[in-house]
């Protein structure tokens, strides 16, 4: 991020814009924290004029470098497309939002969703309790009917106190589910469940559109 602020002032554009390439799966180094450091990087997104690229799937488990650069690059030009030249479609793939509590369950919801979302299968996620209890849950893949949510069943056993942190894709080389109906992948996240209100959340799509 501080990168990013850096150039744009030294190149005096404040908007320039700006595409990277999310870190790809690799296994040969498991005490570096390979997850945090992706998700140290979606937090980039929050500047204006970005777009990030997963290239989770297209790399090598044991070559930091992936071979597979043409459909890497295939993804950075249609970021490009999308943000530098104004084609319609969607810069890159789905970023989370927030994580809601409501009734049974926890409802996710993206941005960068084109016509809606996709799931090749049941969608794993790993909660985190602020004691240290892990649990993985499972969106059924019948319960992905489009739009921008993503509903996650939650047993009773699960407290979802106050802290608790929910994760998708948080492995050194995770499989990838969710997709949106352009074939780009959601980037992995971690995100800290927020309490259900009868407040409207939209306003917070709309302010994070832009990202």
């Amino acid at each position: 991020m501080s990168l990013i602020q850096e150039w744009r002032a030294l190149l005096k554009r404040p908007e320039l814009p700006f595409i990277f390439a999310q870190l790809p799966n690799y296994t040969l180094e498991p005490d570096c924290d390979w997850p945090r450091l992706r998700d140290e990087q979606r937090r980039a997104l929050t500047l204006w004029n970005t777009a990030m690229v997963v290239t989770i799937g297209y790399g090598e488990d044991n070559d930091l470098h992936p071979l597979d650069k043409r459909h890497v690059a295939q993804r950075l030009a249609t970021a490009a497309e999308s943000l530098v030249y104004g084609r319609d479609r969607e810069p890159m793939g789905l970023l989370p939002v927030m994580a809601i509590h409501k009734d049974d369950g926890i409802e996710i919801s993206f941005i960068h969703t084109g016509g809606g979302l996709v799931c090749t299968g049941d969608v794993p996620f790993d909660i985190l309790e602020p004691g240290g209890s892990i649990y993985r849950v499972k969106a059924c893949r019948y319960d992905c009917h489009g739009g921008h949510l993503i509903k996650v069943p939650i047993s009773q056993e699960i407290r979802l106190n106050r802290g608790t942190l929910i994760r998708y894709a948080w492995d050194l080389s995770p499989e990838l589910f969710l997709y949106n109906d352009q074939g780009l992948p959601a980037t992995p996240f971690e995100l800290r469940k927020v309490r259900s209100t009868t407040r409207d959340h939209t306003h917070l799509l709309q302010r994070t559109a832009s990202i």
